[in-house]
Parts: C-alpha cells; structure tokens; sequence
C-alpha cells in the first residue's frame, strides 16, 4: 500500500514531463541541476522574513500559471506537494509560517512552474538557481 500523499503523483508528472527524466523532487534525481548552475543565496543568520521575500522576489518573474511547491513539509504524509497559483504565491509564501509552524525556505524547496517551463531549486547549503525545461499547459 502506497502511503504517500495522494498529491505526489500528481506533482511528479508535471515534474517528468516539464524536465525529462526526472524522478523525483529529490534535488539529485532532477536532470540539469548541475553545481556549476548554483548561485549563493544566503539563509541562515537572516531574518527569515527577508529570506522569504528575497525567494518570492527571485521566483515571480520566472513562474506564471499553477505552480508545484515541494517544501520540507511537503515529506509529511499530511502535507504532500502543494499547489498554488503564481498570482498567489507572495501570500502562500508569507502564510507558510502559521500553516506548517516552519518556514518555506527551510531545507530544499522546488518550484515547478510548468507553464513557462522553469523548475526553481532552494539547496539547503544556502543555494538556488533555475533550470529550463518543457512548457505545458495544466
């Protein structure tokens, strides 16, 4: 018995057919997120606030339509993969804190934005770039 959420397969198609081969939201099972890509994006000793707004600031104008967000918490069997619309995603993001009692950009974090074709990686070593792969329409 599978006792995943029931989002994840979900979530891991769009993943597969925005960039092929990838597997799973595992940041060494995407295809393309090679360590000369990652740019510093620094975390720890800041106000998470600002890490926060510096994440949405960085991810806004590379995402549009719905997008799949794969946090820390989303590897709770309650949680799963979320979705949310790009319009939306400033407020998800500044809500994380009261829905999950952690912050969004505390471990590895994705962003599949299939609509314009880009996957955005956090790496909890204090990382983030954009790959690009198919668009699709959800």
């Amino acid at each position: 018995m599978d006792r995943r959420h029931v989002n994840w397969t979900s979530a891991e198609d769009i993943l597969s057919n925005v960039i092929e081969g990838a597997s799973s939201f595992e940041l060494d099972e995407i295809p393309g997120l090679r360590p000369e890509i990652w740019q510093r994006f620094p975390i720890n000793d800041r106000d998470p606030r600002a890490v926060e707004q510096e994440f949405v600031e960085y991810c806004l104008p590379r995402v549009a339509g719905l997008l799949v967000v794969v946090t820390f918490a989303s590897f709770k069997d309650s949680v799963g993969p979320l979705f949310v619309r790009a319009e939306a995603f400033p407020s998800f993001v500044e809500g994380y804190w009261d829905s999950f009692g952690e912050l969004l950009v505390d471990g590895d974090v994705v962003v599949v934005s299939a609509k314009t074709g880009k996957v955005i990686a956090v790496h909890h070593s204090e990382l983030i770039t954009t790959i690009e792969g198919r668009t699709i329409d959800l």
